[in-house]
């Protein structure tokens, strides 16, 4: 999709080209992977309300703004790894190098994720909670409701029942086809 190369682009011009610009690929170890992970993992920190009492401003502005208001979440950051390796991939199929740096670099640890699996939060709705949210959607504008239960029953991305148009679905046969999603792309099928 448009949007997967335009994120894809984006992660590697704004998180991965930055910090090895200047390094020759076959001067790329695991250490300096691991030294992109510690810069990266800096992001996914939120400041601490003890950081912004301490913090310095001038007209304003604050001193060291070099961390940006909205942290990067871990799931983002492994896909920044994942990336990474491709690059690196690619650049052992062309014989650049032998092998790739990022290999045995574990994940970014997403916390939140481990405390969710660590406590005895449910993860989705059962179908009295499911039928109490479309009750309430129900009352809302017409739409949400029936893309709500679209999305619910038929299992599609909110992207693809987006794109639906009154061709794509068969009211006899009780079928949808799902060819685009939002983006005006083809779906995957």
């Amino acid at each position: 999709k448009a949007s997967s190369v335009k994120t894809k682009a984006e992660m590697l011009s704004k998180h991965i080209y930055p910090f090895f610009k200047d390094m020759p690929l076959n001067k790329i170890d695991r250490n300096t992977i691991m030294d992109w992970k510690d810069e990266m993992d800096l992001k996914t920190r939120k400041e601490t309300k003890k950081e912004k009492e301490l913090d310095i401003k001038i007209n304003g502005q604050r001193v060291d703004d070099s961390r940006k208001d909205v942290p990067l979440a871990p799931d983002y950051l492994n896909r920044c790894l994942s990336s990474l390796a491709q690059v690196f991939e690619f650049a052992i199929d062309r014989g650049y190098i032998e092998e790739s740096p990022t290999k045995n670099v574990k994940r970014f640890k997403n916390v939140n994720k481990t405390k969710i699996k660590n406590s005895n939060e449910k993860m989705y709705w059962n179908v009295e909670e499911c039928i109490s949210f479309l009750k309430e959607s129900r009352g809302r504008k017409r739409h949400f409701y029936y893309i709500f239960l679209t999305l619910i029953f038929s299992g599609a991305r909110v992207g693809e029942v987006l794109a639906l148009r009154k061709k794509d679905i068969d009211f006899e046969n009780e079928t949808i086809t799902i060819e685009q999603n939002a983006s005006g792309r083809k779906a995957s099928k």
